[in-house]
């Protein structure tokens, strides 16, 4: 249960706790071979508090951005940031200085900190300390102030994966961090035997999660700094991994050496699929795997955990994404504002106790949910009659095609059933005609006139006219965010600005990238 969690303690003492019991147990290893004892980190995590309090206070600022690469100094930082009480921006290392310089400011502060000296005009280097380099924004001399809410200590400020163009800074404290570790430890029977593998950046939720849960179960943690296939399978090889969560994409380009007899994974006990729908092939395949017990989660940032699909689940439903964890509430509402019956669809809303604190805006933390305490996910499903979640896709993808709501999951699942096919992306593109046509990117190991023949061919019997796409692109590789989600913004402008406006259906074009 974690309706409790307000009274939880901060991240640092229940490290410290942790690390009592097993000192010498290894708690982090980096793929490269660097490790540290809970010993040793509780001992450097205490002199970068110590020396960072002193870089506080000379500097007078209660939040800084972050900007580190994932390692061993990058999670003492952020457990010193806990001990001392300062607040931290978490900012994707891909983003431009012009888009961190506004998250930053959005967020409250001036100041970052970076492991590299990588800027050059918006920010000031100010000095040098532990490895670590503190920078001030060149504009910004009275842009910072205290964020004002009921929220007595805000400790991270992370951006939204950004998918919709406009991320907004979600704001989590330290006792919501552990509530939030405690729900995935109780999930999934993790324990201080474990072997966790993170291959999600620190700066996206995931990431997170997947840092704190090893660290304050006293299991160890094993970072892979960027996900390859390779390295994420030689990871679990050589390290003996039992657990991870990984983003359905970096499932998509793992299923072959999963399924293979010829890579022995027996460590695996536990793999769970987080962040996007997963094509209906792929989860068949890892639900029926023998070799690990496989789930498939529903969630988001601001709410966590919200359902979860198990062997069990999938036999029954195999499209759902499974039922309610512990405490957390799902109901179905339509475009009226009134609750749906089972098997109508309409957006998904949550009621959790693991709910962010909220949104920082105009130096403010604004709650995420409406007076009644339901989070509006802007995702379309429906349950069934046994309380089973079924989720549709995102309200912002629904394409109107000549005044019909086309569902790009809809053709996706088609277009997975072809085995050549390791990524597709179905997206609207604006049309004077019809308003928007679907536009189908595709990456694969194999791209000609036959296959895309054989998928048309597909789509023409199983979908309605409307839901054939205008358009096929072959990219060697889709693009992604840092999260490893699909970057549908990015496919979208490309459709519009260079694909043609005129109605014409335009059957194969080839490119290595979209630009």
């Amino acid at each position: 249960m974690l309706l409790n969690y307000k009274g939880m303690s901060n991240l640092y003492l229940e490290l410290s706790r942790i690390a009592k019991t097993v000192p010498e147990k290894i708690a982090i290893v980096e793929y490269d071979g660097n490790s540290c004892t809970y010993a040793k980190l509780i001992e450097e995590i205490d002199s970068s508090a110590d020396y960072l309090f002193r870089v506080v206070k000379a500097h007078h600022f209660s939040t800084v951005g972050l900007l580190c690469a994932d390692s061993i100094e990058t999670i003492e930082l952020i457990f010193a940031f806990s001990k001392i009480g300062l607040s931290a921006v978490t900012i994707n290392a891909s983003l431009r200085e012009n888009q961190i310089s506004t998250i930053l400011i959005k967020s409250g502060t001036t100041w970052i900190i970076s492991d590299s000296e990588r800027f050059s005009t918006d920010f000031l280097f100010v000095e040098r300390f532990e490895g670590f380099f503190l920078y001030k924004l060149s504009s910004g001399e009275n842009s910072t102030y205290a964020l004002q809410s009921s929220v007595l200590n805000p400790f991270l400020i992370t951006a939204s994966s950004g998918s919709t163009g406009d991320p907004k800074p979600i704001v989590f404290s330290q006792e919501l961090k552990i509530a939030r570790s405690a729900q995935s430890r109780d999930l999934y029977g993790v324990t201080q035997d474990d072997v966790i593998l993170n291959a999600s950046p620190f700066s996206h939720s995931l990431g997170q999660r997947l840092t704190f849960l090893p660290l304050l179960t006293g299991a160890k943690l094993v970072l892979l700094r960027k996900f390859s296939p390779l390295d994420w399978v030689d990871a679990v090889q050589e390290y003996r991994v039992s657990f991870t969560i990984c983003v359905s994409s970096h499932l998509h380009g793992l299923t072959g050496y999963l399924l293979s007899p010829n890579f022995i994974l027996d460590s695996l006990r536990c793999l769970v699929s987080s962040s996007a729908a997963l094509n209906s092939t792929v989860k068949k395949e890892l639900f029926q795997s023998k070799n690990f017990d496989f789930h498939e989660q529903y969630g988001a940032s601001e709410v966590a955990t919200v359902t979860n699909a198990s062997t069990e689940i999938f036999n029954q439903a195999s499209e759902s994404v499974g039922v309610t964890s512990d405490d957390v509430s799902v109901q179905i509402i339509d475009a009226s504002g009134n609750r749906c019956a089972p098997g109508i669809s309409g957006e998904i809303y949550v009621k959790t106790p693991l709910i962010c604190e909220g949104y920082v805006a105009d130096g403010r933390i604004v709650p995420a949910t409406n007076s009644s305490g339901w989070f509006a996910t802007s995702d379309l499903g429906f349950s069934d009659s046994k309380g089973r979640l079924f989720f549709l896709g995102r309200i912002k993808d629904v394409i109107g095609v000549g005044g019909q709501n086309l569902f790009p999951g809809d053709v996706e699942r088609v277009i997975y059933e072809f085995e050549e096919i390791m990524e597709c992306c179905v997206v609207g593109k604006d049309d004077d005609y019809f308003g928007q046509v679907p536009v189908a990117y595709l990456a694969g190991s194999i791209h000609s006139m036959e296959l895309l023949s054989r998928i048309r061919e597909k789509i023409g019997t199983k979908l309605a006219p409307y839901q054939q796409p205008f358009h096929y692109i072959w990219l060697s590789k889709l693009p992604k965010l840092q999260s490893g989600k699909i970057d549908k913004v990015t496919l979208r402008e490309n459709a519009n600005n260079f694909l043609r406006n005129d109605g014409r259906r335009v059957i194969h074009q080839s490119r290595n990238s979209v630009e």
